[in-house]
């Protein structure tokens, strides 16, 4: 027996195939943690930041005291990257996809806000923009749900 086949060989009955198969589960769980860890730093960065880039463009303090309006903004972000979390996705395209949507809605709404209180004309919220925004991440997550099972070409 030679000591790669001691110290490495299977104990308590188990096969080597299962305990490959056992590592491979312990691989796809970790992955799946990082895949729901990594949605969720996205979602929060984006809320987060949104909050500081309207301070900053106003001169004003950055305002974190609503945390159940910043985690629930949050939550709604990331959303997209929870669904890509789910279906174990490590394809770029997806995720860089989903990222720059959901920058190009969050930059567009913020634009709105800071041009609002620049020169408050009176109308108050724009209805229309927040249902825009409060839908954006279930269409930015079929979007890349349909880029996600594209298969490349070649």
């Amino acid at each position: 027996m030679t000591n790669q086949e001691r110290y490495f060989r299977p104990t308590c009955g188990h096969s080597e195939a299962s305990l490959s198969y056992d590592m491979a589960d312990v691989r796809q769980r970790a992955l799946s943690v990082a895949l729901f860890a990594l949605a969720l730093v996205i979602g929060t960065i984006v809320s987060v930041g949104e909050r500081v880039v309207f301070a900053i463009s106003l001169n004003r303090a950055v305002d974190l005291s609503e945390a159940g309006v910043i985690a629930s903004n949050a939550v709604l972000t990331a959303f997209p990257f929870f669904y890509l979390a789910v279906r174990n996705s490590v394809r770029a395209l997806p995720w860089l996809l989903g990222i720059m949507l959901t920058l190009a809605a969050t930059g567009w709404w913020l634009s709105k806000g800071i041009a609002y209180q620049k020169a408050p004309d009176g109308s108050g919220v724009d209805m229309f923009g927040a249902m825009i925004m409060f839908l954006a991440p279930f269409a930015i997550t079929a979007i890349v749900g349909f880029a996600d099972t594209r298969k490349t070409r070649g």
